[in-house]
């Protein structure tokens, strides 16, 4: 009897883990996505990003008082980057994904729910009217939603 369990519970195994049945624990995110074939990462360098994206819809400088220098933004359809100046390097500061076709690493995207979101990411976030935050290491990860639950922004920030 003892045998037929034990077989029973390693077919059971070998069958989740090959076909994902059983739930998993929540993703932790490293900061590191691709929208439009391009890898951004938050803090990183900032200049391949913007070559891969091509030239930006729209661009604007704004004084920071976190950085030295100027922070730049460079608006795109889907995305909306901020960069920042270190040691001579432009380095991404943040990210906005502004439409469903730009999607975090761990497939959410705007039109997901808050359902899919904990289902991703966990449920160790704070929540103030509708504003979902991730506090990790080196970033931050917000995702805001209307009164139906319904993601409709998602926002990476530097935590540099």
């Amino acid at each position: 009897m003892k045998r037929k369990l034990w077989g029973l519970l390693l077919t059971a195994v070998l069958f989740t883990s090959a076909f994902g049945v059983l739930p998993v624990w929540a993703a932790e995110a490293d900061g590191s996505f691709t929208v439009a074939d391009t890898e951004i990462s938050i803090n990183g360098e900032a200049t391949p990003v913007l070559a891969g994206l091509g030239k930006a819809d729209n661009f604007y400088e704004a004084e920071n008082c976190n950085y030295q220098g100027k922070e730049k933004i460079y608006v795109y359809k889907d995305v909306e980057i901020s960069v920042y100046p270190m040691d001579g390097v432009d380095c991404i500061s943040s990210v906005y994904l502004k439409t469903d076709s730009a999607q975090t690493a761990e497939g959410i995207s705007i039109g997901s729910d808050t359902a899919d979101m904990e289902e991703a990411y966990g449920s160790d976030y704070t929540e103030a009217k509708g504003v979902y935050t991730y506090q990790y290491d080196d970033f931050t990860l917000t995702f805001y939603t209307n009164r139906q639950g319904v993601i409709n922004g998602i926002e990476y920030t530097s935590g540099q």
